[in-house]
Order: structure tokens, then sequence, then C-alpha cells
């Protein structure tokens, strides 16, 4: 069974706009950025090659320049350079 899915793309002078009917999340891309919102709230954003977030979860490995922040353990986290 196939379920249509309920995509609205909305193409404006705000950007292109993905959203889902009844969903609060939806994405906006413009000329100077690309946007994540839930509900009327940015939450997330990249501009100018960099990433904007407030808190990020990051389950496996994190690499920051030359360096790889990564879990080993449950309880140990290595921080190691990479080159």
């Amino acid at each position: 069974e196939v379920n249509a899915l309920n995509n609205v793309i909305t193409i404006d002078t705000d950007g292109v706009t993905i959203t889902q009917e009844g969903s609060p999340f939806r994405v906006n891309l413009n000329n100077q950025s690309l946007d994540f919102y839930e509900g009327d709230a940015r939450t997330v954003y990249i501009n100018g090659q960099k990433l904007y977030i407030r808190s990020a979860e990051i389950t496996e490995q994190l690499k920051l320049g030359v360096h790889i922040i990564e879990k080993y353990d449950a309880t140990n986290t290595f921080i190691r350079w990479v080159g």
C-alpha cells in the first residue's frame, strides 16, 4: 500500500519552503541561508559555511579541525589528533 504524502512546497519571495500538512516542522531555503523551523521558532540554520544550533547530540564522533572527539565506551570519551 502506498500512502500519499501531504507535502507542501511553496516558492515565493521568502524562498522555497517545504513542510507537511499538520506538521510543526518546515525547511526554508533562500539566498542567505537554509533554515529549519519548529512552529514559529527557527531552531537551526546554515549561513556562510557555519551551522548555528543551540544544542546538538552527536552519538558517535565529531571532527573539529584536526581533532576527533569520539565515544570510546559507556563512560569514556577520546579526543585525538588526526592531522
